[in-house]
């Protein structure tokens, strides 16, 4: 715990505010010094309870906010009707969500479930499909007048990397959001439509391609497309067809 807090300065640090750190969901002024969790404490983004003690150590995970703030999410499950970490500030959505994705890959202990809860000592968290909506609505921002709290996420990502005295690596699921439809974007119907992979069928088309050889003999090979309502299209393969005659 000791290292983590002194580094919040560094990670978390409020601009403007020498040795003040940003509050986590609420971006209200905590800190300067750590004070044994009197005025403020660490946010278990993947909480203790449900596994997160796994990466208790991990600098991408644990962030600082006030006791009040800790206290009212407790264990909960981030979703639309579960604790929604952007009531103060909508950004925290995606954040929030990012750091979960980030958390199930650091750790294959832990694992993430469409459910609304889970008991203690599962190891699993979500919302699942609510946390991939997030992670698309309110992406990562690099540009210098992006929100405090996307400025925040990205300065976090830049020091625990690039700081020879922290962590040495990244969260990808900032750099890249959209890893995480590759990994659970099939997961069922809800998430695949998040992720755009639920395609719905307009029309199928069969056309014949006539070869004709040197001997004279032709060949007719029939080809499908499929045609959806998003206006693509793809090859449809291994079609069998009863009763066709290729040769003419």
């Amino acid at each position: 715990m000791g290292k983590m807090v002194n580094t919040y300065a560094i990670t978390d640090a409020y601009p403007g505010r020498t040795g003040y750190v940003l509050g986590f969901y609420d971006n209200k002024l905590v800190g300067p010094a750590w004070d044994s969790g009197k005025t403020w404490n660490r946010e278990h983004v993947w909480p203790k309870s449900l596994g997160g003690d796994n990466v208790e150590g991990d600098m991408h995970m644990v962030r600082p906010a006030s006791v009040k703030i800790n206290s009212a999410r407790g264990n909960s499950f981030y979703g639309a009707n579960q604790y929604d970490p952007g009531q103060y500030e909508v950004n925290y959505r995606g954040v929030a969500a990012r750091i979960i994705l980030y958390c199930a890959i650091a750790d294959t202990s832990l694992s993430l479930s469409d459910g609304t809860s889970a008991s203690s000592g599962s190891s699993t968290m979500g919302k699942l499909s609510d946390l991939l909506r997030w992670n698309l609505q309110y992406l990562p921002d690099t540009s210098s007048d992006a929100p405090l709290t996307l400025r925040i996420e990205q300065n976090r990502n830049r020091e625990i990397y690039s700081n020879a005295n922290l962590q040495g690596n990244r969260n990808p699921f900032i750099d890249h959001p959209e890893y995480a439809c590759k990994i659970w974007g099939n997961t069922n119907a809800t998430t695949k439509q998040i992720c755009g992979l639920n395609k719905t069928l307009s029309s199928i088309a069969v056309s014949n391609q006539k070869t004709t050889y040197s001997t004279g003999e032709s060949f007719v090979k029939p080809t499908v497309n499929a045609t959806y309502t998003d206006g693509t299209t793809s090859p449809v393969t291994g079609a069998t067809f009863t009763g066709f005659d290729s040769s003419e």
